[in-house]
């Protein structure tokens, strides 16, 4: 690694090179776990089915690592809602809000789909 710093960043690509790059190679998508590809697989994957694989996966990159989240990080449920709407590119009348992502985390911390998420509630 020492001797990679030697080099002048001049002799590197650029990010859209390399996203270029990766672009053009073939690859092989394959699901994490069994209940990721039923979310993807599904006709329709519920809002419960979104929120569920988000709460795992910010448990999952809660680990204090340097490139990783926190242990205390927090996210309002209003925040949760924001990138529910923003990602699923859900139209105005079917938008999410904070009451909804709260009823949903209790029924899944009830069904204790997933480990730990601590939010902050307004």
């Amino acid at each position: 690694m020492q001797r990679l710093n030697s080099f002048d960043l001049r002799y590197w690509p650029d990010i859209a090179g390399i996203i270029r790059s990766l672009g053009m190679e073939e690859v092989e998508v394959t699901f994490r776990d069994e209940a990721t590809e039923a979310i993807i697989n599904a006709r329709r994957p519920s809002q419960t089915d979104f929120f569920r694989a988000l709460f795992d996966n910010i448990s999952n990159q809660k680990t204090g690592d340097y490139y990783a989240l926190s242990r205390s990080f927090k996210l309002s449920d209003t925040a949760l809602a924001t990138i529910c709407n923003i990602t699923r590119d859900l139209p105005p009348d079917e938008l999410v809000d904070a009451a909804y992502v709260k009823r949903t985390r209790h029924r899944l911390t009830g069904r204790l789909f997933f480990r730990s998420l601590r939010v902050t509630r307004h």
